[in-house]
């Protein structure tokens, strides 16, 4: 006689603590001139990676994301006068659940604010 069989199906819900966060970060400027624009966005570029390079070892990775400048045109019709430069870059940032935690009050750069909050407990 075979041996009895037993089939059970479910489902399961598990929380756990993120091993890795991965954070993307934009940073943009404006201005009526290419090159002005270009320059700001050097200048806040810098500015931004300083401060997650201020974090220490509690940032695993940084990579820089490609520069994208794009002319703003008037009225946004593409056949209008060109009014000013749009540039935008950044970086992707990456933390590990082995770096040590982040406890900052926010940081503050013109318009940028970056808050990192430690795992909750």
């Amino acid at each position: 006689m075979p041996e009895p069989v037993i089939s059970v199906r479910g489902e399961a819900t598990l929380q756990v603590e993120p091993e890795i966060a991965v954070v993307w970060v934009a940073v943009q400027a404006r201005d009526a001139s290419r090159q002005r624009a270009v320059e700001l966005l050097a200048k806040r570029t810098g500015d931004v990676s300083s401060t997650i390079k201020g974090f220490g070892d509690a940032v695993e990775k940084l990579e820089s994301l490609p520069v994208n400048v794009q002319p703003v045109f008037k009225d946004a019709k593409p056949r209008e006068k060109i009014s000013g430069y749009y540039a935008r870059g950044g970086f992707t940032v990456t933390r590990s659940e082995s770096a040590r935690p982040v406890t900052s009050s926010p940081r503050t750069a013109k318009s940028l604010t970056v808050t990192v909050k430690p795992p909750r407990a």
